[in-house]
């Protein structure tokens, strides 16, 4: 391996022409030079195709995919497929990273040896520290999918992470879900253990943004259903590989039907046939489990009077503005 190996970095682009200069731009301004910039227009029916090729034509380590629209998936394989790096990372089209983000991530590959690195991500606007950091912590495929369960530290998400290209080179199973919209989750534990470890180091360098329209935050429509294809997906592959981790999989479940649920009861009106099969995946998971899991003690009330009482528990969530229980 050389000292400054080529890294992909792959940005699917759809419907973000307001987002999409801050985010490349963080990206061709890197510290670090040898990239490889893959732009996945979607099929965006706004100006960001133009821009897409108005980068290319400035920056020759740009290139660009012109594909019809096959959703966030379908564009993440497509930059899989045609990535000439050693390592890939992929950032979301209305992100932004730090000046250090590949350097960072790139040095703590090389030290740890490690199938992926990730750094710390925010949500909130503030100062961007482009430090280095020599800083972290190495983790066991196992413990790091049991810290992504929890929603702890280590993210699920596809994005803020550099991946060994070889992983996915050597296993056409580890691609994203076509047709889902919660696929980081549906594929995580097999990409975990593919890596063979974990590294997490202590630096900011990934910036996301808090929109309506993103799948948690807008209003409830079918699309949040595809979580439980995700988390059945999940649960199978953990009952033949990390059997002990069932139980995380388990909390993870009980606590999003929570927040689809009442996502659901806040639609008017609310489809009743929806309503009882969000509901089936509370009543019918493992109760005694839960409440003796490592869970708030938040959780853990409302999950009991949505069982014991569901009508009150219905009232309760309707009435609930903001719950955090995810």
């Amino acid at each position: 391996m050389s000292d400054t190996p080529l890294i992909s970095v792959v940005i699917p682009v759809y419907k973000v022409e307001q987002y999409l200069n801050e985010c490349v731009d963080s990206v061709i301004n890197q510290t670090y030079e040898n990239l490889d910039i893959i732009l996945v227009d979607d099929g965006s029916p706004d100006n960001c195709p133009a821009m897409c090729d108005d980068y290319a034509r400035k920056d020759s380590r740009i290139r660009v995919i012109h594909k019809p629209n096959g959703g966030l998936s379908d564009a993440r394989n497509s930059g899989i497929d045609i990535a000439h790096g050693e390592y890939i990372t992929f950032i979301d089209s209305d992100d932004y990273v730090s000046r250090t983000y590949v350097e960072q991530l790139c040095t703590i590959m090389k030290a740890s040896s490690a199938g992926i690195v990730q750094c710390v991500h925010s949500s909130e606007a503030h100062e961007v520290n482009d430090a280095v950091s020599t800083s972290y912590e190495i983790y066991s495929p196992h413990d790091a999918i049991k810290i992504a369960l929890r929603n702890k530290r280590i993210a699920r998400a596809a994005w803020g992470k550099l991946y060994k290209l070889s992983m996915f080179a050597e296993n056409e199973r580890l691609r994203y879900p076509e047709g889902l919209v919660m696929e980081d989750l549906y594929v995580m534990p097999e990409i975990f253990d593919a890596a063979g470890s974990f590294a997490l180091t202590d630096s900011t360098k990934y910036f996301y943004r808090l929109r309506d329209d993103s799948i948690w935050l807008k209003p409830f429509d079918s699309s949040k259903l595809d979580y439980f294809t995700s988390i059945a997906h999940v649960k199978d592959y953990l009952t033949h590989t990390h059997p002990d981790l069932l139980a995380e999989a388990e909390y993870e479940e009980i606590s999003n039907s929570v927040f689809i649920l009442r996502k659901a009861l806040q639609t008017e009106p609310y489809d009743s046939p929806v309503i009882s099969r969000i509901f089936s995946h509370i009543k019918d998971g493992n109760i005694r489990r839960f409440m003796f899991g490592p869970n708030s003690l938040k959780k853990k009330a409302v999950v009991a009077l949505l069982v014991m009482m569901p009508k009150a528990g219905f009232r309760f969530l309707r009435a609930a503005t903001s719950l955090k229980l995810r």
